[in-house]
């Protein structure tokens, strides 16, 4: 008995070691997965370190996301490989819908993290990841002042994120990069403790049916940065994470970046960039209604008043006037001018997509059909030849392929999330 109470204390004292050394050890992060990207943010053991893991769900061409709630003033890390399997990293930062410019002192530096799922050398690996600070000295000294003041832990982030399909010209940091396919926002908790599996805190809550990215994600957990994904309600994902050594070590150059982040919890958007959205949404509204009265209703309707009422009335030629010029060109002319207008506000690329090519189309398509609809009605005075010259007949067939564009034009409208949505960011 003595001498078991002997080694008690030592007991105690092993017990105790072992549970202060895995309270140490133990990660923290959160992972998030949308449809072209996941994203899986990783603690390192002693805090100084987040190891932020993207992987593309689509055609790789760059990834980013940034550190704040909007595109405006937000740092921002973009990624891409290049064709020799190097990895680039640029920290850059925008004044506004535009495209980011490199900045040359970041606070926090990012550095380029190669995984064994991401190797240097993968020409087609679909992971990206880099190491960055978790907060700049300043920072970190005002989160502790908060945190001895409050006693409690920092809540979830919101972020950036950006997708491109086009691979920079070459890997300098500064390359021009093509505009991004889609972009939105996200939340991430860092203050979630994983398990020992490396798994993420639970969340309950009912998820959709996962897309055949998403599938394939799940079926890859030793390439994906966010496997076995449970989408919660507000968004964010709960993953098994790919965790990186507990170490700080990169590889990799870094490259320049922008001001100091936002603190872990950035502020909603403010009640002008509501405004804003809301003007750009008012705007695309009216484009799609005065564009669709115009090219889908009083064009075909006077083409059939063209057809039908000639054997009712001889007054046709005035109704058909009236329904093509009189009032189809102030709604196309409206129509067509409030899409570059929407366009410039969502800070996007001008006659890019199919969309806006065919809607130039469909303008000079409409003006070669008025002004030959008057070359055939002036020449009509000098008296009717027996048999349709050409002129009539390309009139003809000029506007219905003006038509069949137009329908065209509203299917891929009305499909495209990019020509479509107010602006994400």
């Amino acid at each position: 008995m003595t001498v078991v109470l002997a080694h008690l204390p030592r007991l105690l004292l092993s017990i105790l070691i072992v549970c202060l050394s895995q309270a140490v050890t133990a990660l923290r992060g959160d992972s998030w997965c949308g449809i072209l990207m996941c994203v899986n943010a990783t603690v390192n053991a002693d805090g100084s370190v987040v190891t932020y893991t993207m992987k593309s769900l689509n055609q790789l061409g760059w990834m980013a996301i940034g550190f704040g709630s909007q595109m405006a003033g937000t740092p921002m890390v973009i990624m891409w490989r290049n064709a020799d399997g190097s990895v680039s990293l640029s920290q850059r930062q925008a004044t506004g819908l535009v495209e980011p410019i490199p900045v040359a002192s970041p606070p926090r530096r990012a550095t380029v993290y190669i995984t064994d799922a991401n190797p240097a050398s993968a020409v087609d690996s679909p992971i990206l990841a880099f190491n960055i600070p978790s907060e700049s000295e300043d920072e970190e000294k005002e989160l502790v002042r908060i945190r001895d003041v409050s006693n409690s832990t920092p809540g979830p982030q919101t972020l950036i994120w950006a997708f491109g399909v086009t691979v920079p010209s070459s890997a300098d940091p500064a390359s021009h990069i093509e505009q991004h396919q889609d972009a939105g926002t996200f939340t991430l908790d860092l203050s979630k403790t994983l398990n020992d599996g490396g798994d993420s805190p639970s969340t309950e809550s009912s998820a959709p049916a996962p897309t055949d990215a998403e599938s394939e994600t799940r079926r890859d957990p030793a390439s994906s940065p966010t496997p076995n994904a449970t989408r919660t309600s507000n968004g964010s994902a709960s993953n098994n994470l790919v965790q990186p050594a507990s170490s700080t070590a990169t590889s990799g150059s870094p490259a320049p970046s922008g001001r100091q982040p936002p603190s872990q919890s950035s502020p909603p958007p403010s009640a002008a960039e509501t405004v804003a959205e809301s003007g750009a949404h008012g705007l695309l509204v009216a484009h799609a209604v005065f564009s669709a009265a115009g090219f889908v209703m009083l064009l075909p309707l006077s083409a059939l008043v063209a057809r039908w009422a000639r054997t009712l009335t001889p007054r046709w030629l005035s109704a058909h006037w009236v329904l093509s010029v009189l009032l189809g060109i102030p709604a196309v002319c409206v129509g067509w001018a409030l899409g570059p207008l929407v366009v410039a506000q969502e800070g996007m690329a001008h006659f890019v997509s199919v969309h806006q090519i065919c809607g130039v189309i469909l303008l000079l398509l409409y003006i070669v059909e008025v002004a030959l609809g008057t070359i055939v009605h002036v020449r009509r005075k000098d008296g009717a030849p027996s048999a349709h010259p050409p002129r009539n007949v390309g009139h003809v067939f000029l506007g219905l392929a003006m038509f069949g564009l137009a329908i065209f034009q509203v299917r891929m409208s009305s499909s495209s999330r990019s020509t479509c949505r107010p602006p994400l960011i």
